[in-house]
């Protein structure tokens, strides 16, 4: 029992130590973590031959895995459209797009989990870096006749897969706040994201590119002018087992 007794300073320095350490994991991993949002421009490219561009916004989280490499999940939300209308020669009763104005519109709802490679190093004094990225993605859609509002086509399979990929510019306004100016391209995997399906046909791409800014949650990181690695103030340290 006294030797218990004895050894309760040493117990209560080494709890401590190891809130410590677990308060220094925490910090290191916010220190690693970014939300962000963005705002650009929509387009599609398909069987409709004039796509129309339109607004799009997103957000994401990423995390660092190391200097260069991230992983990044991002929701993006916007609309595509196209008509036949503007072709040429379409008045013609020869033109076999007479006979198919087919204007659409449709909503975009995408989540996509990506992979980045970071080709300088930001955390080691780089204010800039060029980048690519590339992943697998998730969304929905639903095409419309713009005429009437009225859906093409009558089905429950409208959530799709997509591969995304693509590649960008960040800008380091501090070690806490980037700009980002990314082209992210979808290859669909469905060929009626217009509500058109002809046989023989390739599949749908919808593509965005966007203006964007993102924040370290762990503010307090500092980077390595030297030119090493940047590392966070703590660092996550093992806590001993005690024995009394």
């Amino acid at each position: 029992m006294l030797s218990k007794i004895k050894n309760l300073p040493v117990l209560a320095i080494l709890t401590v130590l190891c809130l410590s350490s677990e308060k220094g994991f925490s910090q290191n991993f916010w220190g690693k973590s970014h939300v962000g949002v963005g705002v650009g421009a929509l387009s599609y490219s398909g069987d409709i031959l004039n796509p129309k561009t339109k607004l799009a916004l997103q957000g994401n989280y990423t995390y660092e895995l190391t200097d260069h490499f991230n992983v990044r999940g991002q929701l993006s939300f916007g609309n595509i459209g196209a008509t036949d209308a503007s072709a040429p020669n379409y008045s013609s009763p020869a033109n076999p797009l007479y006979a198919r104005p087919h204007p659409f519109k449709s909503k975009i709802q995408d989540v996509s989990l990506l992979v980045e490679y970071n080709l300088l190093n930001m955390n080691g004094g780089s204010k800039w870096t060029p980048y690519i990225f590339s992943g697998v993605g998730f969304f929905h859609y639903v095409p419309y006749d713009t005429r009437n509002n009225t859906v093409y086509y009558a089905t429950d399979k409208r959530n799709k897969l997509n591969i995304p990929f693509g590649g960008g510019i960040k800008y380091g306004l501090t070690d806490n706040i980037r700009l980002n100016l990314e082209t992210n391209i979808r290859h669909a995997t469905t060929n009626d994201l217009d509500g058109y399906n002809p046989p023989n046909e390739g599949k749908d791409w919808f593509y965005t590119v966007t203006l964007g800014v993102s924040f370290r949650l762990g503010g307090d990181y500092s980077s390595n002018k030297s030119g090493g690695s940047g590392k966070n103030r703590t660092n996550r340290k093992n806590c001993p087992p005690v024995y009394l």
